[in-house]
């Protein structure tokens, strides 16, 4: 089914919906068309009903079947039916107020010139007016202007304030899109950033458009752009202070077997920055902060070192304590630790060790702080290729 037909088909289901007053496709879908790029290629299409997205869902399933998930105090609807391979987004047309800064907005019935001027930019706040046979484009922000402009701009000047989350967007919007900042919204990012309006927003929040921002078609370019505009500085202290090239190389090492995360990324830009605070900021917790720790620990400590080719008793010294995902992370990193890495998975931690400390023990060594020097001794004179056996070993310990 192309994207036309899906729309008269959405069209004639809002037509049997006694809820629907007038169905709209919003949003980045409509600029993108506005931009270019064919409807068939936009996958994701979110639509915004006059009346009731509910009601709208359960028509959509009356017709053609398929699975609604529906939220009525939120006047919210998601539909993945026959008619398109991804899910269909309904959202009753509203208008927000934000009683605090930061928190999520309360929301209240509108009409969708409300609805479209209550969003981040102008550029998304363009709606094609769904009907059988017709088609009308809304722009009541004079989004296109901005469009052929080339600039990004907010509805008013407390717009970040209200929603600081909007910031990020801004940021990957600017890139992929290629698009500079309107004079004034640059004026109320820099306010906004001063005034502290990123701490207002959730950990959670904040995570999830870090993961939007991780599957953006550059993310390094994203991230760059945060450090030039201080949204990087503002969000952690010393993040991206320096250069990108781990985030690069991992990103480009991402469609092999060992696959780059989020997690991975973020790691790779905190710089300076206190992994504590970043684990903190992003409302990490438990096992996701204590690898974030020891993720920008290990390319602080232990990147360097395994760069210079140690030898595999320094190998086993570097790495002994490091898990598969440090490993991986290092050898995203760079090449050159990748061929350290490798050499330690593949023959140093294949080694079986000489003696345990239960060879220790029956030849008469005491349990203690001794016995694991003496493990470790000998593990690094086995890997030196100066003992070749268990009794080399215990004589050497002077055990034999």
């Amino acid at each position: 089914m192309t994207a036309e037909e899906l729309l008269d088909e959405m069209a004639a289901a809002a037509l049997d919906c006694a809820g629907c007053a007038a169905l709209y496709l919003v949003g980045g879908a409509v600029r993108d068309q506005q931009l270019g790029q064919p409807l068939n290629q936009l996958r994701d299409l979110d639509f915004v009903v006059e009346g009731s997205a509910v009601d709208l869902g359960k028509s959509l399933v009356a017709r053609h079947g398929g699975e609604l998930s529906s939220h009525e105090r939120f006047g919210t609807a998601s539909w993945l039916g026959p008619l398109w391979p991804t899910v269909i987004d309904l959202v009753t047309a509203r208008s927000e107020q934000y009683p605090t800064a930061g928190q999520l907005p309360m929301v209240t019935a509108a009409s969708i010139d409300e609805d479209l001027r209550r969003r981040d930019f102008t550029v998304n706040s363009l709606a094609l007016r769904i009907a059988p046979g017709d088609r009308e484009l809304l722009d009541p922000s004079c989004g296109l202007d901005d469009l052929s402009k080339g600039i990004l701009r907010i509805h008013h000047p407390g717009s970040f304030h209200d929603d600081a989350t909007r910031i990020l967007r801004l940021a990957r919007l600017a890139v992929r899109l290629d698009l500079g900042v309107h004079p004034q919204t640059s004026a109320s990012l820099v306010k906004a950033l001063d005034d502290g309006s990123l701490d207002l927003v959730s950990g959670d929040r904040l995570w999830a458009e870090w993961l939007l921002l991780c599957v953006e078609p550059d993310p390094v370019a994203v991230v760059a752009w945060m450090r030039d505009h201080g949204v990087a500085e503002a969000l952690v202290p010393g993040m991206a202070s320096r250069s990108f090239g781990v985030l690069e190389r991992g990103l480009a090492a991402s469609s092999t077997a060992r696959t780059w995360s989020p997690l991975l990324s973020l790691a790779s830009v905190l710089s300076s920055a206190d992994p504590r605070s970043a684990a903190q900021r992003f409302g990490l917790q438990g096992d996701a902060a204590a690898r974030l720790r020891s993720l920008a620990a290990a390319l602080l400590d232990l990147l360097g070192p395994l760069l210079e080719k140690p030898a595999d008793d320094v190998l086993d010294d570097l790495l002994r304590h490091s898990d598969e995902l440090v490993r991986s992370f290092l050898m995203a990193a760079d090449p050159a630790a990748k061929e350290s890495v490798l050499r330690y998975e593949e023959h140093v931690l294949r080694l079986p060790a000489l003696l345990s400390g239960a060879d220790l023990l029956a030849a008469g060594m005491e349990q203690g702080q001794a016995l694991g020097e003496a493990l470790r001794w000998t593990r690094a004179r086995q890997l030196r290729g100066e003992l070749g056996s268990a009794r080399e070993a215990l004589e050497a310990l002077g055990l034999g």
